[in-house]
């Protein structure tokens, strides 16, 4: 399997939800007029071979962050919520969205803060941690 599959099944979990997602290398149009939407990173953290040869594995470690923006002076908790039905989309998952090997775990809570004010738009933060497990071919 690879990382494009891995990706692809990362995305696919969230298709269809209510708000709009913006995935890496897509154009960010915010709604018109302002409401929620959500700015998605993947971050892969290195890996770890286990074993040598034809029955190792390598643990691939990432994370997939999620930025819940909203307009400004907008309260947190709608934004707090949506966190939560990400949370609950990607939480503990064993071969999530179909794909072998993947799996995703339960984020730790939202974060929030003063660099989440922009002025015209506030942010709260999730992180849903995951490891892809890839079979070695030789």
């Amino acid at each position: 399997m690879s990382n494009a599959a891995v990706l692809a099944g990362l995305k696919s979990l969230a298709a269809g939800f209510a708000n709009p997602i913006y995935w890496p290398g897509e154009k960010i149009t915010p709604p018109e007029p302002p409401s929620a939407y959500v700015w998605a990173e993947v971050n892969g953290l290195g890996a770890d071979l286990l074993g040598i040869g034809m029955q190792s594995l390598s643990a691939r470690h990432g994370f997939v962050r999620f930025h819940i923006l909203d307009a400004y002076g907008d309260s947190t908790e709608g934004q707090v919520a949506i966190s939560d039905t990400l949370a609950a989309l990607y939480g503990m998952l064993v071969n999530a969205a179909g794909v072998q090997g993947l799996n995703t775990f339960e984020p730790p809570p939202p974060e929030t803060g003063a660099q989440s004010d922009d002025g015209l738009w506030f942010g709260v933060s999730i992180s849903v941690p995951f490891v892809y497990w890839a079979g070695a071919t030789a």
